[in-house]
């Protein structure tokens, strides 16, 4: 897969994940601290989620090749998907322990396989440009 971005200027391409991260930082911390409805913080999270998902999984942020965002991507879409769903009462919830479980979980054993396996992943188009 080419990089979608390279075409931007590198100024432009800089703050784009921190502002990401910024903002879906900033739908946490409302999530945990604003004394809000459930429904108003469940959907905080979903905006943090999809927003982490997102980075992890763009285009823009493979170009780094690290191992966790190739697992925290995924798991963080995953996670906005389902908290809407609940949310919308299509599903039932399978309560705070066993989300957390799975969410903090995975993502810890993300950053654990980091650090056995080590931080980048060979992507095969890395290694025929090197040829």
């Amino acid at each position: 897969m080419s990089n979608q971005f390279a075409h931007l200027p590198l100024k432009y391409r800089q703050w784009v994940a921190p502002l990401g991260w910024t903002v879906a930082s900033v739908a946490a911390l409302g999530a945990l601290l604003l004394p809000a409805p459930p429904a108003v913080n469940t959907w905080l999270w979903v905006a943090f989620f999809l927003l982490a998902g997102t980075l992890c999984s763009s285009a823009y942020v493979q170009r780094c090749s690290r191992l966790h965002c190739y697992i925290t991507g995924p798991l963080f879409l995953l996670s906005a998907f389902y908290l809407s769903t609940v949310e919308l009462r299509m599903v039932p919830f399978m309560g705070n322990t066993w989300f957390l479980v799975v969410v903090l979980g995975t993502t810890a054993l993300s950053f654990l396989a980091e650090m056995i396996f080590g931080k980048e992943v060979n992507r095969r188009d890395k290694r025929l440009a090197s040829h």
